[in-house]
């Protein structure tokens, strides 16, 4: 069913629309209700940020980025998830899954002895493991604010970009980790969950982004809608070597996968001096 304020979808026995906060089922008063907002969420400098609600997040244009071959230069199109009307800042996330890239590309190899009951014999085993990476090492995090950033964005468009401060990088967003400034960066677990239902965090992959890069890496899609995984910025629960990421059904996957994994999509996050003033 829908929230008769702000027309979000909700699940049939919630009591409270997750992105306006009224009552389900409650009908709207005479008086017109102020524009509806989504949950706060308390960002790296302490001010209160909100996301604005799901059926009413505006798309702009800015930067262009290849999208069907690798010489294309085809606008961006955003999802505004914040504006504040004061400052006129706005947090954007591409509207698609632009590239596909490993997390992170670094490898090591262990050795260990194994038991093989069939045989009654031991064997030595060479395993592959992604290595230990934060994102503030993150090969992902190096290529976004240096490869992506200058062939997205032309020096006026660079001016127009605000540095974040971006903490919350551990597990489940703690902030055990290194906060870092960036230009272009991912979302973390609780920013995306921030961005409404599992619907709302669906992203399906440009053409380019499918094709197989120098790498290896090549995005997979899924279903009709071609929708696919995209990395989140923070450390997995899987251990050391993995990262959260955004499942093809639109669900935050906590635990993570392995950082070296070459199917997963990225959907860059920008802050941007932005006029959205009808």
């Amino acid at each position: 069913m829908f929230c008769s304020k702000c027309g979000f979808e909700v699940q049939n026995d919630a009591a409270f629309c997750s992105a306006c906060g009224a009552k389900v089922g409650q009908p709207p008063t005479q008086q017109a209700p102020p524009p509806p907002q989504g949950p706060s969420h308390q960002g790296a400098s302490g001010e209160n940020q909100v996301y604005t609600s799901p059926s009413r997040r505006r798309v702009v244009e800015f930067g262009r980025y290849p999208q069907i071959t690798s010489t294309d230069e085809t606008p961006i199109s955003w999802l505004v998830l914040k504006h504040d009307t004061d400052t006129m800042e706005a947090t954007l996330i591409s509207k698609s899954v632009l590239d596909c890239a490993k997390y992170n590309g670094k490898k090591r190899e262990v050795t260990w002895d194994k038991k093989d009951l069939r045989q009654w014999v031991r064997k030595v085993v060479t395993d592959v493991i992604p290595d230990d990476v934060t994102w503030q090492d993150s090969e992902i995090r190096q290529w976004l604010n240096n490869d992506f950033y200058n062939k997205a964005f032309n020096q006026e468009e660079k001016e127009k970009i605000i540095i974040a401060q971006n903490a919350g990088n551990g597990v489940d967003c703690i902030d055990d980790l290194p906060q870092t400034e960036d230009h272009v960066f991912l979302l973390n677990s609780d920013e995306a969950r921030l961005m409404g239902g599992d619907h709302q965090r669906l992203g399906a992959g440009t053409e380019f982004a499918k094709k197989t890069k120098s790498d290896g890496c090549c995005l997979y899609t899924y279903g009709g809608d071609g929708s696919a995984r995209w990395w989140l910025r923070n450390r997995g629960t899987g251990g050391v070597g993995t990262a959260a990421y955004v499942n093809d059904n639109g669900s935050v996957y906590t635990h993570g996968h392995d950082a070296h994994e070459m199917h997963y999509g990225v959907r860059p996050a920008i802050r941007v001096k932005l006029d959205l003033e009808d």
